[in-house]
């Protein structure tokens, strides 16, 4: 079988778990004997390497005409981004491309994951073919642009924002599956009514990595205890909310408990977060760290703290850490805990609550006792989510369209 697999980004163009699942999804299906086609974006490298190229036997991109590209897109400010979305949003140069490289290698079905940057217009060239079409849904993009959005704010109501929606829900209303990781993105889609013809279904991301399992033991170091973040260090992840509350427990223990926070990541709230919390001793930042050196911070982790202020999908670093064995304190806000029950493989407070964090981080010396339990939960709770079952339920998927 012969399939296009369509990402607005892809290895080695990668900024989020969007990348890694479309990855996963090629790489899978390879695998299994179909011939798998990638079309991509890249970063614009010169004008004379403009338009459609093919870089390999499976691998064509694209460099879009706009104002910059979507790899670069965090490093811009809003009214440069707003004249951005309505190019992307309406340019036709991505559909001529497209259009031709479908009727050139002639695919027996379309995979598509997210598209912003790469061109909504492509999802006509896709329509016009008749070729079956999945398309895997990872944010909240097709209803708020940046993707992002806060707990607790009122969303922005605008003419620019009602028409992108409306655009939104005719472009890709017209596939002929919809493929979601998580229950909360199906239920905040259909609520806006978006894919009222599609099929939808629920497919869990599979686990991208299981590093080796946690040896750590409590039994040298009973009053040591290790928290670890992964992520952006911005804002809308909480990472202002969990340092300050994380000082505050520091506060509120007794002076022999010995907690440890690690911060590993990247961002625009990076140095002043250091410059503020950096000098108490218990709170450490890494900085960037390689996806492929992270298994060592897991292995020597025992809670793994994820504070989002806002709207998440199917986090890939929280299936990372179940996955590892390590039990993860959440926010609960979009579908960052659906994998998790409560006082099982984790805990789980309403999003921007300082108490109930608090209350649960001075609880943990009553589960000590229960760490290997915890543990081995976290790990049981996601062992289904393999990347061979996710490519076998994707292949069933496909067949029932063909």
């Amino acid at each position: 079988m012969k399939i296009l697999l369509i990402s607005n980004l892809y290895d080695p163009y990668i900024r989020g778990g969007a990348e890694t699942i479309a990855k996963i999804a090629a790489d899978g299906l390879s695998k299994k004997g179909h011939e798998v086609i990638v079309f991509s974006s890249r970063p614009y490298d010169g004008i004379t390497r403009m338009g459609l190229r093919q870089e390999s036997d499976t691998m064509w991109r694209l460099c879009p005409v706009n104002l910059f590209s979507y790899y670069y897109i965090g490093k811009y400010p809003y009214w440069i981004r707003l004249p951005w979305h309505v190019i992307d949003l309406l340019s036709l140069y991505p559909y001529f491309a497209l259009r031709n490289l479908i009727r050139q290698i002639r695919p027996d079905v379309i995979l598509t994951h997210n598209l912003k940057g790469l061109g909504y217009q492509t999802t006509k060239a896709i329509h016009q073919s008749g070729i079956p079409w999945i398309h895997t849904l990872h944010d909240i993009q097709l209803v708020e642009p940046s993707g992002v959005r806060i707990f607790g704010q009122t969303p922005a109501e605008n003419l620019f924002i009602k028409a992108y929606v409306s655009y939104c829900r005719y472009l890709f209303g017209k596939a002929d599956m919809i493929v979601s990781p998580s229950q909360f993105l199906i239920d905040f889609y259909r609520e806006r009514k978006f894919f009222a013809v599609s099929d939808v279904r629920l497919l869990r991301n599979p686990v991208p990595v299981f590093p080796k399992e946690s040896k750590k033991t409590k039994s040298g170091k009973w009053n040591e205890i290790h928290f670890l973040y992964v992520g952006q260090i911005e804002k809308h992840k909480g990472v202002e909310f969990m340092l300050h509350a994380f000082f505050t427990y520091l506060s509120l223990v007794p002076e022999f408990w010995k907690p440890v926070l690690h911060v590993v990541g990247d961002g625009s709230l990076l140095e002043a977060m250091k410059l503020q919390y950096e000098g108490e001793g218990r709170i450490i930042f890494y900085g960037r760290i390689p996806h492929d050196s992270l298994g060592v911070f897991f292995s020597q982790s025992d809670f793994l703290l994820f504070p989002s202020l806002c709207f998440e999908n199917a986090p890939a670093v929280i299936l990372e850490a179940l996955g590892s064995g390590i039990p993860v304190i959440a926010s609960k806000i979009g579908g960052s805990t659906e994998l998790l029950v409560h006082g099982e493989n984790g805990f789980i407070f309403t999003s921007s609550n300082l108490k109930e964090f608090l209350d649960i981080l001075l609880s943990i010396p009553n589960y000590l006792d229960r760490l290997d339990d915890l543990k081995s939960a976290a790990r049981e709770s996601v062992r289904p989510y393999t990347k061979a079952n996710y490519t076998k339920t994707l292949e069933g998927f496909i067949d029932e369209l063909l």
